[in-house]
């Protein structure tokens, strides 16, 4: 009578926590059908394995909608870290200008072949005419030196300086706008901005507004681009069976724990009822 008590809740315990033990392992387990003279068995392969692909979707689509959605994406698109991140991103990239590539145009000859398509003559004869009324005004020479003189002169300084250009200008200006990308080139932005004297501190505002506005206006596009309840949905579905098993008795290790420990509880005060039955 004794050992009945004993053995009776005891045996009930060890039921009850076994039975819980096996299907919480059929929820895994078999990763493949089983077959017995070709026909199916039953609970093969285990519930998650079945259903992976369901479940792989819910998953996904649970994290977009709760954990990582447009309102979370907005919130690290425009926290500080990533403002200045980005920020710096732009301020360090190397500027890779090719200057001698060959079967293209560099910089300096398409500067040449534009300066060379102005009107250097009307220009310089302009210019000169300009300047030339300015320093004899008032002076000695004013007197004798009319407009028509003066255009003579300004025409004669045009026709100079078309000349210099088309024999010796145009390569003088190609080798200059050369020698300046050269130095330039591979330089990063910010060394770039302080090599022509820009202020930095304003540009890496102007580019902080930038990044925030284009931020703000597109993170739900962003948001519709990442596809996070897909990339979620691949990632499970990419995973092998094993390892998932792992890691989600991982993520409820406790909470398994618990069904069998409840498992053996039940079966312990069944145990204990079947003895005054």
């Amino acid at each position: 009578m004794v050992l009945n008590w004993i053995v009776q809740p005891v045996l009930g315990a060890v039921i009850g926590s076994v039975t819980n033990y096996i299907a919480i392992k059929m929820m895994f387990c078999p990763y493949t059908e089983k077959h017995i003279f070709g026909k199916k068995l039953p609970f093969t392969p285990g519930i998650i394995p079945a259903r992976r692909k369901d479940i792989a979707c819910a998953i996904g689509q649970m994290v977009e909608d709760n954990l990582i959605g447009r309102d979370e994406i907005r919130q690290a698109l425009l926290e500080d870290k990533m403002v200045k991140r980005v920020r710096q991103e732009i301020m360090d990239y190397h500027v890779n200008i090719p200057v001698d590539v060959e079967g293209k145009k560099s910089p300096g000859d398409i500067a040449a072949e534009l300066f060379c398509k102005l009107d250097i003559k009307e220009v310089v004869a302009r210019e000169a005419a300009g300047y030339i009324r300015e320093k004899i005004e008032g002076n000695f020479f004013g007197k004798f030196i009319g407009e028509k003189m003066i255009a003579e002169i300004a025409e004669k300084v045009g026709e100079w300086a078309e000349y210099y250009m088309e024999n010796q200008g145009s390569d003088l200006i190609k080798s200059g706008i050369d020698n300046e990308v050269a130095e330039l080139a591979d330089m990063r932005i910010e060394d770039i901005l302080k090599h022509f004297e820009f202020d930095t501190g304003e540009v890496e505002k102007a580019i902080e507004q930038r990044y925030c506005e284009l931020a703000a206006a597109n993170y739900e596009k962003i948001a519709e681009e990442l596809h996070i309840a897909k990339i979620v949905e691949d990632k499970i579905n990419g995973m092998d069976i094993a390892e998932l098993e792992k890691m989600l008795i991982q993520l409820m290790k406790k909470e398994l724990n618990t069904l069998v420990y409840l498992g053996a509880a039940i079966g312990l005060l069944i145990g204990i009822a079947g003895i005054f039955i």
